[in-house]
C-alpha cells in the first residue's frame, strides 16, 4: 500500500498511531457516547488537523496511560474503582491480548528471579532459628515451584564466616575471643550496616559506648561426652558467661548544637546485640568473679582505637566500657561488701535500711555508683518485697520464728493460690534446677494491676502503684529528671517505712529509693539502657544453641559451634537485616 515504507517502518507507524492517536480518539468517542453525528459536529476542527508520526520514539510496549494529554495521570493504585475499570478497558482496546499476557508473564518471571542475598538469608535463618535441614527443605520446595528465592547453603556458610572475629580460642571447657578483636569486629559490622552516604558524613573521631557484665547459670545439661585427661575433674553443669552489648556511637567531641548520636542500639536489652566474650564451664564463686573482672579490666586498659576506612577517609573509634550487666551477687563481690543484706553504696546494715535520716547520706563507695541499678533484678526484688510483706503481715516481724513459720506458710499458700486463680501467675514457686517462677515477665504483670494485687496481698495499693511507676522510670531509655525522681522516691520510701516499719527494706530497694538519684546522675547514658536483661536472656539461648545448633562428636566441636552461633545471632550487620515486627501493645 505504501511502497516507500519498509516492513519495520510500517510497524513503527502502527505503533505510533496506537500510542499517540488512538487514546485521544477513544477518549473523545466515549464523551459523545459513540454517536458519529455528535462526534463529527463537536470535533470537526480536530479531525481537520494534522497528526505527525514520530517513528523514532514509538514503542511496542505502549498503552493509553503513557501520554494522552489533559490532567496528570494518576498511578493505577491511587485511582478509585471506577477509574481503574476505565483504565483496564482502555488498555484492552488499544493493546492486543498477546501483549498483555506477555507483560504479565514477564512481571511474574521478574518476581521469581528476586533472589535473597546470603546475608539476608542468614538473617532469616537466625531470626526463625532454622536448622540446615529446615533451610534446605524450604529452599528445595520453593525451587520446585519455580521460585528460586534462597541462595545455596554454601553461600550462607560464607556469610557466617564474616560474623566471626579473629583469634577465637576454643577448648573443652571454655571459648573466648580477645576483647580488642571483638570490639574491632563489632565496629566494622556496624559500619557495614550503614550506607556509604551516611558514614561519609560521620566525624573522623568517634567513641563506641559498650556495656559488659558477667553472670553464672546453673542447671545446665551434662552431655555424654568425655573430657580429656587434663580436664578430668571438669563438669558442664554450670556456665559462667561474659558478654558485651554495643550501645551508642558518638563523636569524641561535640557541641550542644550537634547531634550526639551517630549510631544507637534501639533495643539495648535485646539479645540481638549481646555478644559473647567468654564462656566457661565453671561454677560462679566470688574468686572466679574477681578473677574474670580483673582479666577483662586488664584488656580494657590495653585497648587501642579501631580504624575504619570510609571512602577516602579513615575514621578512628575509641572505646568506653560500662560494667553494668551484673546482678546483686556480683555487685556485692566487686565492691567487697560483707553481706548481701547490706547496702553496697552506704554500707547500711538491715536494721538501718529503713532509717530515713540516711536518705541522701554520703556515698562510701563511689565506684559502686557506676554499677547501675540491675533493673531486671530490681523488678523481681520489688515484687518479692510486696509478697513478703503480705506473708508476714499477720505477725508483723521481719524474720520468722518456729512459732510464726506455720502462719507464714499458710498465708503464702493462700496468696499463691489467689494469684494463680485471679491473675494466672505462679509466684514464689521453686522450679527444679532453675530457681523460682519469679521473673521479669511475672513482675510486669504483677505491677500492671495494683488494685487487684493490693486486694490479694492486703498491701497498701498506693505503695504498689508507686513502686510500679519507679520500675517503669528506671527501665526507660530516655533521660530522667533527677529532681523529680528524688522527690518521688523520697515520698515512696517515707510511705513504705511509715506503713511497714517492722519490715526492713531489702538492700536492692534501699539502693534505688535512697540512692537512685545519685546513680542516675553518675551514669553516662540513660539508666534503662544499662540493664543486665540481655545477658540474663542469653543463658537460655546458650542452652538452645547447644541442643539444636551444635555437633555432638566432641566437646571441642560443640563449644565451637555454640560460640559461633552466639556470635552470628548477635552480629550487628545480620541483626540490622532481621525483620522487625510491631507488637500489639507497642507504645505509640
Amino acid at each position: 500500500m505504501y511502497p516507500h515504507m519498509n516492513e519495520e517502518s510500517m510497524s513503527l507507524a502502527v505503533d505510533a498511531v496506537n500510542k499517540r492517536f488512538l487514546p485521544h480518539f477513544i477518549k473523545k468517542k466515549r464523551e459523545v457516547d459513540s454517536s458519529k453525528s455528535k462526534f463529527y459536529k463537536r470535533y470537526a476542527k480536530w479531525l481537520e488537523g494534522e497528526f505527525t508520526l514520530d517513528l523514532g520514539t514509538s514503542s511496542v510496549d505502549s498503552c493509553s496511560e503513557c501520554d494522552v494529554g489533559g490532567r496528570p495521570v494518576k498511578h493505577f493504585s491511587e485511582c478509585g474503582k471506577r477509574a481503574q475499570y476505565y483504565k483496564v478497558n482502555s488498555l484492552r482496546e488499544c493493546c492486543s491480548q498477546e501483549l498483555i499476557d506477555a507483560a504479565a508473564s514477564s512481571s511474574r518471571e521478574e518476581e521469581k528471579r528476586a533472589v535473597l542475598d546470603a546475608d539476608s538469608a542468614l538473617a532469616l535463618i537466625t531470626q526463625a532459628n532454622l536448622s540446615k535441614y529446615q533451610y534446605e527443605t524450604i529452599r528445595k520446595t520453593t525451587k520446585e515451584k519455580g521460585y528460586n528465592i534462597f541462595p545455596s547453603y554454601g553461600k550462607v556458610l560464607e556469610a557466617k564466616t564474616k560474623c566471626y572475629p579473629p583469634n577465637i580460642e576454643i577448648s573443652e571447657i571454655s571459648a573466648k575471643v580477645p576483647l580488642q578483636s571483638l570490639l574491632d569486629h563489632t565496629v566494622t559490622r556496624i559500619f557495614e550496616s550503614r550506607s556509604d552516604s551516611e558514614t561519609n558524613n560521620w566525624p573522623e573521631e568517634l567513641m563506641l559506648h559498650t556495656k559488659w557484665g558477667i553472670d553464672g547459670a546453673s542447671g545446665q545439661s551434662e552431655y555424654k561426652q568425655r573430657f580429656s585427661a587434663d580436664n578430668n575433674d571438669a563438669s558442664d553443669s554450670h556456665l559462667f558467661l561474659t558478654s558485651i552489648v554495643p550501645l551508642l556511637i558518638t563523636p569524641t567531641t561535640f557541641t550542644e548544637t550537634e547531634s550526639r548520636e551517630i549510631w544507637k542500639n534501639e533495643r539495648p536489652s535485646s539479645t540481638n546485640y549481646c555478644r559473647a566474650l567468654h564462656f566457661q564451664f565453671k561454677k560462679e564463686t566470688p574468686e572466679l568473679t574477681r578473677l574474670e573482672k580483673n582479666r577483662v579490666d586488664m584488656e580494657i586498659k590495653e585497648l587501642s582505637e579501631t580504624f575504619i576506612t570510609s571512602g577516602t577517609r579513615t575514621l578512628r573509634v575509641s572505646h568506653k566500657l560500662h560494667f553494668t550487666m551484673i546482678d546483686g551477687k556480683v555487685a556485692q563481690v566487686v565492691t567487697n561488701t560483707s553481706s548481701a543484706s547490706n547496702c553496697i553504696l552506704c554500707g547500711a546494715k538491715p536494721s538501718q535500711l529503713n532509717d530515713m535520716s540516711r536518705y541522701g547520706c554520703p556515698i562510701l563507695k563511689e565506684e559502686a555508683l557506676l554499677l547501675g541499678m540491675s533493673t531486671l533484678h530490681a523488678r523481681i526484688k520489688f515484687m518479692e518485697y510486696i509478697l513478703h510483706l503480705s506473708y508476714n503481715m499477720q505477725f508483723e516481724a521481719w524474720r520468722t520464728t518456729p512459732a510464726t513459720r506455720p502462719i507464714k506458710e499458710e498465708k503464702k499458700k493462700h496468696v499463691q493460690d489467689e494469684f494463680l486463680k485471679r491473675m494466672g501467675l505462679y509466684v514464689d514457686m521453686v522450679k527444679q534446677g532453675t530457681g523460682t517462677t519469679n521473673d521479669g515477665n511475672t513482675s510486669r504483670r504483677f505491677f500492671s494491676n495494683p488494685a487487684l494485687v493490693a486486694e490479694i496481698t492486703q498491701v497498701d495499693e498506693r505503695l504498689i502503684s508507686r513502686l510500679g511507676v519507679i520500675l517503669e522510670v528506671i527501665c526507660c531509655l530516655s533521660p530522667i529528671d533527677t529532681s523529680k525522681f528524688r522527690e518521688y522516691s523520697h515520698e515512696t520510701a517515707t510511705l513504705a517505712t511509715t506503713l511497714y516499719p517492722w519490715y526492713y527494706l531489702p538492700a536492692n530497694i534501699h539502693k534505688i529509693l535512697f540512692h537512685g538519684t545519685e546513680i542516675i546522675e553518675s551514669a553516662a547514658l540513660p539508666i534503662g539502657s544499662l540493664s543486665e536483661e540481655a545477658q540474663e536472656c542469653r543463658n537460655k539461648h546458650y542452652k538452645y544453641f547447644r541442643t539444636h545448633h551444635s555437633r555432638k562428636c566432641s566437646r571441642l566441636a560443640t563449644n565451637e559451634d555454640v560460640f559461633h552461633q552466639m556470635l552470628i545471632s548477635s552480629d550487628p550487620f545480620i541483626s540490622s537485616l532481621r525483620p522487625q515486627f510491631k507488637t500489639k501493645n507497642a507504645a505509640k
